[in-house]
């Protein structure tokens, strides 16, 4: 992951539609296109998001809290 993460916080749309605005936010600022992002475990279970380009990864309740996501840049393993 790169050293810039946004945050996003959103409690009105589906975590789906929050990913995407976050990618959104996190492009039009960076300008670069996140590729990966971290969510709330119990809002993944619900829902199982699926975006086009982007790697969700559910993470505990501490780390992510319900209603954020975080987007950034995860540079490929090899």
């Amino acid at each position: 992951m790169d050293n810039f993460i946004l945050c996003f916080y959103d409690n009105d749309r589906t975590l789906a539609q929050k990913i995407v605005a976050a990618a959104n936010w996190y492009t039009l600022k960076r300008g670069t296109v996140p590729n990966v992002a971290y969510v709330n475990a119990e809002q993944y279970a619900e829902e199982k998001p699926n975006v086009s380009g982007i790697r969700v990864v559910p993470a505990t309740a501490e780390t992510v809290r319900e209603h954020y996501v975080y987007v950034g840049v995860e540079e490929e393993r090899e």
